[in-house]
């Protein structure tokens, strides 16, 4: 397994990926808009100052996984901090410690921008627990909860 930057050239994977999660997750009733998922990718590898985007590959380079996430400050103050915005292994490849390995690259990474924090979430109903085992064993803490309401239509 290799680990990289994603390149233009992977667009089609990742959203083929984003696509996979979606329909997995607890968002599977929502629309998934292949175009505008594409275009956020493209955007995030366009802005290295303050966004990431890494792939898992098999050893031939096909992508298995990957994390998304940018820098962010602290609305109450200057501290930088990295918050994911996406983090998706294959489910035939789990298990193969693909996630953990995304993980470590991105918290260097964020340290290399100055961040004083990593924050990675779990709110797409996929396996939360075993995720959040997951993030304790690479040292991150559980420090919240979230919670969703759906709201009416009129």
């Amino acid at each position: 397994m290799k680990f990289r930057n994603a390149m233009p050239v992977d667009i089609d994977r990742i959203v083929e990926l984003g696509g996979m999660m979606h329909r997995e997750s607890r968002f599977r009733d929502r629309n998934f808009n292949h175009e505008k998922v594409a275009a956020l990718v493209l955007r995030m590898m366009r802005q290295t100052e303050n966004c990431l985007v890494i792939v898992a590959t098999t050893d031939d380079g096909f992508i298995i996984g990957g994390l998304m996430g940018m820098v962010v400050e602290d609305w109450f103050g200057d501290d930088r901090v990295v918050q994911d915005l996406a983090l998706f292994i294959d489910p035939e490849q789990r298990g193969y410690m693909a996630a953990t390995h995304l993980i470590a690259a991105f918290s260097e990474w964020a340290q290399s921008m100055g961040c004083v924090e990593t924050e990675m979430g779990v709110n797409t109903g996929i396996n939360p627990e075993r995720t959040g085992r997951m993030f304790e064993a690479v040292g991150f803490r559980r420090v919240g909860l979230l919670y969703s309401r759906a709201i009416p239509c009129a």
